[in-house]
């Protein structure tokens, strides 16, 4: 009896010891592949480690039962989360564990920005360029069409924005251009474009037709360009 009353008081006295080494974390940065390893003293090493129930990491973390705290954080992981880590040692018959607050710091990444320029006219049956190209965010963006309608001819590049083609009929189209990283950031921008019927222009233009002499045979060619079709 006397000797397992030693055993517990050795026990309790290696518990009192226990503690992680840092209450704080080296910061990381959304996007940014991250990796820490936890380390601790007192008691029987090696240790066990684990997240406290009902205390979260930042969102692409995780915690290995060796202490590892790694990952990729997302975009919401962003700013400073307070974690309670739990170490648990391999005494036997008992084993002690204790936990404390880790500080962990994830830099957010830019926020995405659009600067591609969309022009806000188009002809039809003309080729038509535009732009919705953005920056930011963490690695590389990915376009896709969030709502609305291109005209029709019109296809989007999804890889740089890029809105393209010939357009086939004419109108006024309202479409939304979202641009996303792969963590989970995004931005949305809103777009119009009217679609018409191109121009007819004559030459010589309007007002510049030479001018006839009474009694002379006159003949002046005119031309014309533009619009849709044949006429």
């Amino acid at each position: 009896m006397r000797v397992a009353n030693d055993q517990r008081t050795h026990r309790a006295a290696a518990s009192l010891q226990l503690c992680l080494s840092s209450g704080a974390s080296p910061a990381g940065a959304v996007g940014t592949n991250y990796s820490v390893q936890l380390a601790g003293s007192g008691g029987v090493p090696p240790y066990t480690w684990s997240v406290v129930s009902g205390s979260t990491l930042p969102a692409g973390l995780s915690l290995s039962t060796a202490g590892v705290l790694s990952g990729t954080p997302l975009a919401t992981a962003g700013g400073t989360t307070n974690v309670a880590i739990q170490m648990k040692d391999s005494g036997a018959p008992i084993s002690v564990s204790a936990s404390q607050a880790l500080g962990i710091s994830i830099g957010a990444s830019p926020a995405i920005v659009f600067s591609g320029a969309m022009p806000a006219t188009a002809y039809n049956n003309q080729a038509w360029t535009g732009s919705a190209a953005a920056s930011g965010g963490a690695g590389a963006l990915t376009y896709t069409l969030n709502s609305g309608a291109l005209p029709a001819g019109l296809s989007p590049n999804s890889a740089i924005g890029a809105v393209t083609g010939t357009i086939s009929a004419a109108g006024t189209y309202s479409f939304t251009i979202n641009a996303a990283d792969p963590f989970g950031d995004s931005a949305s921008k809103s777009y119009q474009i009217v679609a018409s019927d191109p121009l007819i222009n004559l030459t010589p233009a309007p007002g510049t037709l030479p001018f006839a002499v009474v009694g002379q045979a006159y003949s002046q060619t005119l031309t014309g360009a533009g619009g849709t079709g044949t006429g």
